[in-house]
C-alpha cells in the first residue's frame, strides 16, 4: 500500500487521525533514515529527535515524501512555541517525556534509537489509550454537559493533529499529492463519493 492509497482510506483532511492499522500498513513499505534535518530553537535536541521520529512513524516516506521531507517537525515546533498557552506547552513537554519513558521501559533506549517496528508499537499503544480517553470524555460530557466547557488536552491526539496539519498544509502535499485547483469551477454539493477522487487541498 502506498501513501496515496492510505490517504484515500483515511479521512485526514476532515480531521480524522491515522488509525494504527493504517500506520502499520504504510510502515511496511520502507525504512528510511530519520535524522533531524532542522535546527530546533525551542525544543531540546533530544525532544527534536523524538518529535522527528514520531512524526515520521505516523507519516513515513514512501512513493511520496514523509513528514521529515516536508518539514513537519519544524512546523510542529513553531506551532507549540508560538501558539500554545504556557500550560499547554507544559502538557506537550510532559507528553514527550512520557513517550521517552515508555521507550526506555520497553526497550532500554530513547525512542529515536528504537527500531521502526518498536516505535510503531509504542505509538499504537498511545493511540489506543487516547481513543479510550476520548470516548470516556465524550460520555462524561454527555452525562454532564458542563464538563464540555472545561479545557481538554490529550497529548497524542494533539500530536497527531499537529503532524497532519503540518503535512497537509505543506506546499508539496497541497499541490502534488492532493488534487489542487487554485481557480475552482462550479460548486457541486451532492455527488457520488466514487466521483470525488483524491481529497482536495482547497
Amino acid at each position: 500500500m502506498d501513501r496515496r492509497e492510505a490517504i484515500k482510506k483515511t479521512m485526514l483532511i476532515t480531521g480524522y487521525a491515522l488509525t494504527a492499522s493504517t500506520v502499520q500498513a504504510v510502515l511496511t513499505s520502507c525504512e528510511t533514515e530519520r535524522e533531524v534535518n532542522w535546527t530546533p530553537k525551542y525544543f531540546s535536541a533530544e525532544q527534536a529527535a523524538l518529535i522527528t521520529n514520531m512524526a515520521e512513524t505516523i507519516l513515513p516516506r514512501t512513493k511520496t515524501p514523509g513528514a521529515i521531507d516536508v518539514g513537519v517537525p519544524a512546523f510542529m515546533e513553531r506551532m507549540v512555541k508560538d501558539t500554545y498557552l504556557p500550560e499547554d506547552q507544559e502538557q506537550f513537554a510532559a507528553g514527550l517525556a512520557d513517550v521517552e519513558a515508555r521507550a526506555q521501559k520497553a526497550h532500554g533506549k530513547p525512542f529515536a534509537a528504537c527500531k521502526i517496528k518498536q516505535q510503531a508499537n509504542i505509538l499504537e499503544a498511545l493511540d489506543a489509550e487516547a481513543s479510550a480517553a476520548g470516548i470516556a470524555r465524550r460520555d462524561a460530557v454527555r452525562n454532564n454537559p458542563e464538563l464540555g466547557a472545561e479545557p481538554y488536552f490529550n497529548f497524542f491526539l494533539n500530536f497527531k493533529s499537529l503532524a497532519l496539519l503540518g503535512y497537509f498544509t505543506s506546499s508539496f502535499v497541497g499541490t502534488k499529492v492532493l488534487s489542487y485547483d487554485p481557480i475552482p469551477g462550479a460548486y457541486l454539493g451532492c455527488i457520488p463519493a466514487k466521483e470525488v477522487g483524491n481529497a482536495w487541498s482547497l
